[in-house]
């Protein structure tokens, strides 16, 4: 079963990456059979801005297979989703038959194809030799709004490539990187946008026809991270920026900062805050604030936690880099690996920075209740309990979110056991917005969907294998959650029918009205490195 397994998933990333040498490399010599990608003979039914189209035999031949795929990889402009999952998989001699559940989405155009499908397959050797359909239809939806590419006319480019001047983010861990602030740091009324990278940030002036890279004029050169927030924490009516990012603990064993001044001396420099001086500059005020961080700093959150009219700060820290020994063509950094996997506990804990009103920063989180040592990706603060305060929400990878309750007095309480079903998982990022139209803030986690570790899972119950662990490691295939707010600081998990949980291996979202409807949509960034090579990426 393994090799069907293999098979198939070599499938999922030749359509997901557009390689029909891939894709055809999961399929015999003498494949004979129906193939997902031909529509095939069949009606078409028009309603409104859908098309359906149905799926009629198409028997094919290799050479046809070959056709049929190259065909429909150039009528597609980008394949988002492709989902697999074998059942009833039965060994037939030497070879296997499983029925194989199918679904592409791509985009077309201005709109969206969707491809259903459920065949039987006959592997032999980890290779499809024949498929028959049992059945399929495919629909192709417009809208009547869609998105332009539009960066290089906007002035939104970067230089790709940027070398990362002896820091930690030389290699394929630069996925943790990256992340997206609009703010308008100039008070014209118009967003401006800073884009946090690894090894160099870019921010972007709204001239509103087009943006302009203003990085140097403003200062932030150095301001490399892997995320980012405006915050007025003066409140002089300017916003301010702060930058989430690496810092190395020992810096007998790597520089930390992402310029060649060098280290930072062991004083910490994973949060880095940025005063607006008002006339389109910045300056570096982290050490006069007390903003002292080390570690993997990945998420910011702002809010008034305890009333005092200013803003406090949250951030999530994500596992550990340790002076130890490691193999540098393996790991690019010496992690400490997940404890345990399904529950990881053993992060630095997050930290809660208690704003003192006089441009400085007192660090709080075990006094106030939020000392959470998960390994953090993302937070946001919400109101799920009432008046008493802001309360917070912590999204950990490989482990358990957790809702803290605002007690009122400036502390919180781990308020997730009596509030939310258990959510364990991949955490990555999440959305609030009230997606249900009831006034009460609802929540959206994104998470990684993975249909082969569904069918792990599957086995591991058939077999009757750690029961209450194959239970709990569910959650970690399943995809993204979608939590409504009963408006009593309770949520239920709405995520099944909801349409939101496949978003793919999911890192970042955000709520959005795309088509100004009234209604927040969710905007999910997703991906990974998939490719076998460096050079394929």
């Amino acid at each position: 079963m393994v090799e069907v397994e293999r098979a198939l998933e070599g499938m999922r990333m030749g359509v997901t990456q557009m390689d029909s040498a891939r894709v055809l490399g999961v399929f015999a010599d003498d494949f004979e059979g129906d193939a997902i990608f031909e529509a095939g003979p069949g009606p078409i039914e028009h309603a409104g801005p859908v098309t359906i189209t149905g799926r009629g035999p198409a028997r094919l031949s290799r050479a046809g297979l070959v056709e049929a795929v190259d065909r429909f990889l150039a009528s597609v402009d980008v394949v988002t989703q492709f989902a697999l999952s074998a059942k009833d998989a039965k060994q037939e001699g030497d070879s296997v038959r499983g029925l194989v559940a199918c679904s592409i989405q791509a985009r077309k155009g201005g709109g969206t194809l969707c491809i259903q499908e459920r065949l039987w397959f006959l592997f032999r050797k980890g290779k499809v030799v024949s498929a028959a359909r049992l059945e399929g239809g495919r629909k192709l939806e417009t809208t009547g709004r869609t998105f332009v590419e539009a960066t290089d006319s906007l002035g939104l480019t970067a230089p790709a490539n940027i070398p990362c001047h002896d820091c930690n983010y030389n290699g394929v861990s630069t996925h943790i990187c990256g992340g997206v602030a609009l703010g308008d740091m100039n008070g014209d009324g118009l967003l401006d946008i800073f884009v946090a990278g690894s090894a160099r940030s870019h921010l972007f002036l709204n001239r509103g026809d087009h943006c302009e890279d203003v990085t140097e004029k403003a200062g932030l050169a150095e301001a490399a991270g892997n995320g980012a927030i405006w915050l007025d924490y003066d409140g002089d009516g300017w916003l301010d920026l702060l930058v989430t990012r690496m810092c190395h603990p020992d810096s007998k064993h790597a520089k930390c900062s992402p310029t060649r001044s060098g280290w930072c001396g062991g004083k910490g420099c994973a949060v880095q805050l940025y005063r607006n001086k008002g006339d389109g500059t910045f300056e570096n005020v982290t050490e006069r604030a007390g903003l002292r961080c080390t570690g993997i700093a990945m998420s910011a959150c702002a809010a008034d936690v305890d009333g005092d009219g200013n803003l406090d700060v949250y951030v999530c820290r994500y596992g550990y880099l340790t002076p130890t020994t490691y193999d540098p063509e393996v790991y690019d950094v010496p992690w400490v690996q997940p404890d345990p996997p399904y529950n990881a506990k053993n992060a630095p804990p997050h930290l809660l920075f208690h704003n003192n009103g006089d441009g400085t920063f007192s660090e709080i989180g075990e006094k106030a209740g939020v000392a959470d040592r998960g390994w953090g990706l993302a937070c946001c603060f919400v109101h799920a309990f009432g008046s008493a305060g802001p309360d917070l929400f912590v999204v950990n990878d490989m482990g358990r979110n957790i809702l803290y309750r605002n007690k009122g007095d400036g502390t919180f309480e781990d308020a997730t056991a009596r509030s939310m079903p258990d959510d364990y998982g991949f955490g990555m990022g999440v959305a609030r917005a009230d997606f249900g139209g009831d006034g009460k803030s609802d929540l959206y986690v994104s998470k990684m969907f993975s249909s082969a570790g569904g069918r792990v899972i599957d086995s591991m119950e058939k077999k009757g294998r750690a029961l209450e662990l194959a239970r709990l490691m569910r959650k970690f295939a399943e995809g993204s959650t979608l939590f409504r707010s009963k408006g009593d600081g309770t949520f239920a998990d709405v995520s099944k029918g909801s349409g939101t949980t496949n978003a793919g291996w999911a890192f970042g979202t955000v709520a959005c009205d795309y088509d100004n409807d009234g209604l927040p949509d969710i905007y999910v960034a997703n991906g990974y490195v998939s490719s076998e090579t460096q050079r394929e990426m």
